[in-house]
């Protein structure tokens, strides 16, 4: 009688898989471990302090100015017909009265005269063909300056009169702020500061002289009586 041959039981592979399976994952965990520690230490993980700054030196102060620019003086003819004077002559001073204090509070202002100066061998007359008078300019002429600090009699004070430098002796002590002869002016002469009429001499006041409510009448022109 034959004989089967007789084969051991073999397990199944998954089995063998399944018990390896922990192993693999201690040392799956070691090597994060040690790569880990081995990552400690670096400098970039170390704290980091802010670069110290040396003290810097003051900056020296700048000079500054302020500069205000207007519109046109557009000189049309009826302009002109309203400044004419009782004597033919012409005054320009009014058209400056309210815009004074606003030119005034700058440093530099600058207008564009939209007008010629060709003189009364032609008409006066506006567009197209402009033509103005020249007391034009001389209304924005000004007869007094302005003290920005106090001056004692004697000082020497020095000024800008159309990009010209100027100076003159202060007669006598001047409060800041206010006013002083840049030229002599007579008794009955319109004080003009900042283009504007301000009001007329009450006496004859000399260069460098202060001038102010003692020597000044007719502080505003009364525009509500003239024509």
């Amino acid at each position: 009688m034959a004989h089967k041959p007789k084969y051991a039981k073999q397990e199944p592979r998954r089995n063998t898989a399944l018990k390896l399976l922990p192993l693999v994952l201690v040392a799956v965990v070691a090597v994060v471990l040690i790569v880990r520690s081995l990552g400690k230490g670096k400098p970039d993980d170390a704290p980091t302090t802010p670069p110290t700054t040396e003290a810097t030196q003051p900056l020296e102060p700048v000079a500054s100015a302020t500069v205000g620019v207007q519109g046109d003086l557009l000189m049309h003819k009826p302009v002109i017909t309203a400044c004419t004077t009782e004597d033919g002559g012409y005054d320009f001073a009014s058209i400056f009265r309210y815009v004074a204090e606003y030119t005034a509070s700058y440093d530099y202002s600058v207008a564009n005269l939209e007008t010629t100066l060709g003189g009364d061998n032609y008409p006066y007359q506006g567009y197209p063909d402009f033509n103005c008078p020249d007391e034009i300019v001389e209304a924005a002429k000004d007869n007094v300056i302005v003290a920005i600090e106090p001056i004692k009699k004697g000082d020497t004070v020095t000024y800008n009169c159309a990009g010209e430098e100027k100076s003159l002796t202060a007669l006598e002590d001047i409060t800041i702020y206010h006013k002083l002869a840049a030229q002599d002016i007579k008794k009955g002469e319109p004080i003009i500061k900042y283009g504007e009429h301000i009001g007329l001499a009450a006496r004859d006041i000399k260069k460098g002289e202060h001038v102010h409510c003692h020597n000044l009448q007719e502080h505003r022109e009364n525009l509500d009586n003239k024509g």
